[in-house]
């Protein structure tokens, strides 16, 4: 029974990216997107990831921790519907989910 409860996690990052908008408060120059944190969490085994990045080069540099990780990702989970956890399109194009 202790196998079934045995889950850990880690955390992946994004660093922020440059904001394109012209409302920007005075005396900024650029605003950033915040960073976003992706969370894998897995067994002996398999894996979950929860939330996924926006560009293609975050979802590829989560790709290669996932790889990196040896789990079997199952699932892919998005917490809500904002375009920084639910544009799947671009992990998925790497991401094999079994």
């Amino acid at each position: 029974m202790s196998e079934l409860l045995d889950l850990n996690w880690d955390v992946f990052v994004t660093p922020g990216i440059p904001t394109v908008t012209s409302d920007l408060p005075p005396g900024t120059k650029q605003q950033m997107w915040s960073p976003i944190a992706s969370t894998l969490i897995y067994g002996k085994r398999d894996a979950v990831l929860v939330d996924a990045p926006i560009t293609v080069e975050q979802a590829d540099a989560l790709v290669d921790w996932v790889a990196a990780s040896g789990k079997n990702l199952t699932t892919i989970y998005a917490t809500h519907g904002h375009g920084d956890h639910c544009r799947r399109h671009a992990p998925r194009r790497r991401l094999t989910v079994r």
